[in-house]
């Protein structure tokens, strides 16, 4: 019998403030927990409330580009957000919504077309046979 491979866990902490992956020693005792390097911990409070927000922001839309109903909620808050950056993200975040909203109801028209022509086409074939 074969011995099971282990995984292997990544060395270090993840900074959600970066998105990097750095080893130990770039965190400081508190760090640690909070998960912010040293380089990140130096930006202050405020740029770090900015990123906060932004990945909130991020977390409300899915890969697709929409923004589901049960999210719509918490992204409305974004859009009368205190700080400037997020509002404007949060705006062009929605018109990406609404461009991908429409793109898909244009898509699904176009495939509802080609069944009802492809019915129309079996039916005539069965009429004349």
């Amino acid at each position: 019998m074969s011995r099971k491979k282990r995984k292997r866990k990544q060395p270090g902490h993840f900074c959600w403030a970066c998105g990097r992956r750095r080893p130990n020693e770039k965190f400081s005792g508190r760090s640690h927990a909070r998960h912010v390097c040293r380089e990140c911990a130096k930006l202050g409070a405020e740029e770090l409330a900015y990123r906060q927000a932004l990945r909130n922001l991020e977390r409300c839309m899915t890969w697709e580009g929409i923004i589901p109903r049960k999210r719509r909620k918490s992204f409305e808050k974004f859009l009368d957000h205190k700080d400037r950056r997020i509002r404007a993200r949060a705006e062009e975040m929605l018109k990406e919504d609404h461009a991908e909203r429409a793109c898909q109801r244009a898509m699904r028209d176009l495939e509802e077309e080609i069944l009802e022509d492809e019915l129309r086409e079996l039916e005539l074939n069965e009429g004349i046979e």
